[in-house]
Protein backbone atom coordinates (compact mmCIF):
# COMPACT_ATOMS: atom_id res chain seq x y z
CA UNK A 1 0.00 0.00 0.00
CA UNK A 2 1.48 3.24 -0.62
CA UNK A 3 0.07 6.26 1.26
CA UNK A 4 1.21 10.06 1.73
CA UNK A 5 3.22 10.70 4.66
CA UNK A 6 3.04 13.51 6.57
CA UNK A 7 5.87 15.40 8.12
CA UNK A 8 7.27 18.32 9.65
CA UNK A 9 9.20 20.46 6.92
CA UNK A 10 11.69 22.54 8.24
CA UNK A 11 13.33 24.37 5.22
CA UNK A 12 17.44 25.09 6.31
CA UNK A 13 20.01 25.66 3.98
CA UNK A 14 22.62 23.97 5.30
CA UNK A 15 22.76 20.62 7.05
CA UNK A 16 25.72 21.58 9.64
CA UNK A 17 23.07 24.45 10.83
CA UNK A 18 20.30 22.73 11.42
CA UNK A 19 20.73 20.68 14.09
CA UNK A 20 19.00 22.06 17.35
CA UNK A 21 21.37 21.73 20.65
CA UNK A 22 21.06 17.96 22.10
CA UNK A 23 18.96 16.49 19.22
CA UNK A 24 19.75 13.11 18.57
CA UNK A 25 17.45 12.75 15.91
CA UNK A 26 19.12 10.78 12.90
CA UNK A 27 20.51 12.81 9.93
CA UNK A 28 19.81 11.16 6.56
CA UNK A 29 21.85 12.88 3.59
CA UNK A 30 20.18 12.06 -0.03
CA UNK A 31 23.16 11.66 -2.48
CA UNK A 32 21.13 9.44 -4.92
CA UNK A 33 18.02 6.85 -4.51
CA UNK A 34 17.61 6.41 -0.88
CA UNK A 35 15.37 3.46 1.07
CA UNK A 36 14.48 4.97 4.81
CA UNK A 37 13.10 2.05 6.74
CA UNK A 38 11.48 3.37 10.06
CA UNK A 39 10.31 1.01 13.22
CA UNK A 40 9.26 2.83 16.41
CA UNK A 41 11.41 2.26 19.39
CA UNK A 42 10.39 0.27 22.09
CA UNK A 43 8.29 1.77 24.73
CA UNK A 44 10.11 0.02 27.62
CA UNK A 45 12.52 -2.68 27.90
CA UNK A 46 9.86 -5.64 28.37
CA UNK A 47 8.37 -4.33 24.65
CA UNK A 48 12.01 -4.52 23.22
CA UNK A 49 12.27 -8.72 24.25
CA UNK A 50 8.71 -9.43 23.04
CA UNK A 51 9.11 -11.75 19.73
CA UNK A 52 6.65 -9.59 18.18
CA UNK A 53 9.07 -6.73 18.71
CA UNK A 54 11.80 -8.39 16.94
CA UNK A 55 10.59 -9.76 14.64
CA UNK A 56 8.82 -6.53 13.40
CA UNK A 57 11.85 -4.88 13.46
CA UNK A 58 13.92 -8.06 11.40
CA UNK A 59 10.96 -7.76 8.57
CA UNK A 60 11.54 -4.06 7.89
CA UNK A 61 15.19 -5.20 7.67
CA UNK A 62 14.85 -7.55 5.45
CA UNK A 63 12.38 -4.99 3.00
CA UNK A 64 15.37 -2.96 2.82
CA UNK A 65 18.22 -5.90 2.05
CA UNK A 66 15.53 -6.77 -0.81
CA UNK A 67 15.33 -3.38 -1.89
CA UNK A 68 19.18 -3.20 -2.47
CA UNK A 69 18.83 -6.71 -3.92
CA UNK A 70 15.89 -5.96 -6.41
CA UNK A 71 18.69 -2.58 -7.74
CA UNK A 72 21.87 -5.05 -7.75
CA UNK A 73 23.84 -3.07 -10.53
CA UNK A 74 22.37 0.54 -8.97
CA UNK A 75 23.35 2.48 -5.67
CA UNK A 76 20.66 2.49 -3.52
CA UNK A 77 21.66 4.02 -0.01
CA UNK A 78 19.31 1.92 2.70
CA UNK A 79 19.09 3.28 6.35
CA UNK A 80 17.09 1.32 9.12
CA UNK A 81 15.74 3.99 11.70
CA UNK A 82 14.44 3.16 15.34
CA UNK A 83 12.86 6.11 16.23
CA UNK A 84 9.41 8.28 15.81
CA UNK A 85 11.47 10.56 13.67
CA UNK A 86 14.09 11.26 10.82
CA UNK A 87 15.83 14.33 9.51
CA UNK A 88 16.31 14.10 5.45
CA UNK A 89 19.19 16.66 3.93
CA UNK A 90 17.93 16.79 -0.01
CA UNK A 91 19.26 19.55 -2.16
CA UNK A 92 20.20 22.27 0.08
CA UNK A 93 16.91 21.23 2.38
CA UNK A 94 16.53 19.81 5.77
CA UNK A 95 13.08 18.40 6.32
CA UNK A 96 12.24 16.69 9.72
CA UNK A 97 9.88 13.17 9.58
CA UNK A 98 7.78 12.61 12.51
CA UNK A 99 6.14 8.97 12.33
CA UNK A 100 3.21 7.94 14.07
CA UNK A 101 2.98 5.35 17.06
CA UNK A 102 -0.08 4.04 15.94
CA UNK A 103 -0.15 0.45 14.01
CA UNK A 104 0.46 0.50 10.61
CA UNK A 105 2.01 3.76 10.24
CA UNK A 106 4.74 3.04 13.18
CA UNK A 107 6.75 1.75 10.40
CA UNK A 108 7.31 1.57 6.14
CA UNK A 109 9.82 2.30 4.27
CA UNK A 110 10.37 5.70 2.38
CA UNK A 111 11.28 5.85 -0.81
CA UNK A 112 13.25 9.62 -1.88
CA UNK A 113 15.70 10.64 -4.54
CA UNK A 114 16.72 13.78 -6.14
CA UNK A 115 14.22 15.27 -8.54
CA UNK A 116 11.40 12.54 -7.31
CA UNK A 117 8.49 13.53 -4.49
CA UNK A 118 9.10 11.18 -1.59
CA UNK A 119 7.56 7.83 -1.74
CA UNK A 120 5.79 6.43 1.61
CA UNK A 121 5.24 2.51 1.65
CA UNK A 122 3.86 0.67 3.78
CA UNK A 123 1.91 -2.68 4.33
CA UNK A 124 -0.73 -4.65 6.63
CA UNK A 125 2.13 -5.94 9.03
CA UNK A 126 6.14 -5.85 8.42
CA UNK A 127 6.27 -8.60 7.03
CA UNK A 128 4.58 -7.93 3.83
CA UNK A 129 6.63 -4.32 3.33
CA UNK A 130 9.26 -6.72 1.15
CA UNK A 131 7.11 -7.44 -1.82
CA UNK A 132 5.61 -3.76 -1.69
CA UNK A 133 8.48 -2.20 -1.72
CA UNK A 134 9.75 -4.56 -4.54
CA UNK A 135 7.06 -3.07 -6.28
CA UNK A 136 7.04 0.31 -5.73
CA UNK A 137 11.07 0.37 -6.35
CA UNK A 138 10.96 0.12 -10.12
CA UNK A 139 8.42 2.64 -10.63
CA UNK A 140 9.39 5.33 -8.20
CA UNK A 141 13.21 5.39 -9.75
CA UNK A 142 11.82 4.62 -13.67
CA UNK A 143 13.41 1.45 -13.89
CA UNK A 144 12.20 -2.30 -15.06
CA UNK A 145 9.86 -3.84 -12.42
CA UNK A 146 12.04 -5.45 -10.15
CA UNK A 147 11.61 -9.65 -9.88
CA UNK A 148 9.64 -11.18 -7.65
CA UNK A 149 11.82 -12.13 -4.29
CA UNK A 150 12.09 -15.84 -5.19
CA UNK A 151 13.17 -15.70 -8.57
CA UNK A 152 16.39 -13.35 -7.84
CA UNK A 153 19.54 -15.31 -7.85
CA UNK A 154 20.71 -15.88 -3.93
CA UNK A 155 23.59 -13.28 -2.71
CA UNK A 156 26.85 -14.72 -2.40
Amino acid sequence: MVAGLFACRETRPDAERSVPSGDTTALVVVNGATAIGFFPPPLDSAEAEESGYSEGLAHVGFALADARACLSRDSLQTVLIVDTAVRVHNRGQVDTLHFSRVDSLSYGIYLIAPGRTPQLINALGPSALSPAVTEALGAYLRRPACPAADSREPAV
